[in-house]
C-alpha cells in the first residue's frame, strides 16, 4: 500500500519492540508468564516475563530468573527472596506461599532495571558486543504523576498550614541484590 506521495516521516521516531534494551531506572511491570526449567547442573530455576506497563516503554518486556534448586544456597536464597518481593509488592493474597507459579501472573509491581555491557564470539570468530537488561530489585508500583500533583497542592503560602502528612509509601522498601 502507497503511503503518499511524501511517503511516511519516521525520522523523528524512535523504533522499539518486545526486544528492545530499557535505559536503567524504575519501572512498573506486569508479570505475563512464568515456566519452569532445568539448569545445566541439574538444578531448577523459575523464569519470569515481565511486560512494561507505562510510559515511553509500554509493551516492552524483561525476564528474570530465580534458582529454587541449586547447589548453591545462597543462589536459591536470593531466588526465593526475588519470588516474596514479587508476591508481597504485588499484592499476592499469601506473599509466604504459592503452589504454581502461575499465581505471579498479572501481579504489577516496580522494577529497579540495570543495564550490562556483555560480548560473545560468533560463528566467524567476530566478537559481538550487546547491551542486555537486569533486573536488580522489585518495589511496590510507583503512583506516576502523585508527586506532581503534591508539589502542585503545596504552594509556599500553603506550607505554614501543613503540619503533618503521613503517606505510606512501600516504593523505598527494596531489596538489593
Amino acid at each position: 500500500m502507497k503511503l503518499g506521495k511524501s511517503g511516511l516521516d519516521l525520522s523523528a521516531v524512535r523504533a522499539f519492540g518486545v526486544s528492545t534494551v530499557l535505559p536503567a531506572g524504575n519501572y512498573n511491570a506486569k508479570c505475563i508468564s512464568t515456566e519452569m526449567k532445568e539448569t545445566k547442573k541439574g538444578g531448577h530455576m523459575v523464569i519470569a516475563k515481565f511486560s512494561v506497563i507505562n510510559g515511553d516503554y509500554a509493551g516492552c518486556e524483561i525476564e528474570d530468573n530465580y534458582h529454587v534448586v541449586n547447589d548453591s544456597e545462597a543462589a536459591v536464597r536470593i531466588g526465593l527472596s526475588k519470588i516474596k518481593a514479587i508476591l508481597e509488592f504485588g499484592g499476592h493474597k499469601n506473599p509466604n506461599m504459592i503452589k504454581d507459579t502461575d499465581e505471579m501472573h498479572g501481579l504489577t509491581v516496580g522494577i529497579v532495571v540495570s543495564q550490562n555491557e556483555e560480548s560473545f564470539v560468533n560463528e566467524k570468530g567476530e566478537t559481538v558486543n550487546f547491551t542486555k537488561n537486569k533486573i536488580e530489585g522489585y518495589r511496590a508500583v510507583e503512583a506516576v504523576g502523585f508527586v506532581a500533583k503534591i508539589k502542585e497542592a503545596v504552594t509556599p503560602k500553603k506550607v505554614e498550614e501543613v503540619k503533618e502528612v503521613k503517606i505510606e509509601d512501600k516504593s523505598t522498601k527494596e531489596f538489593p541484590w
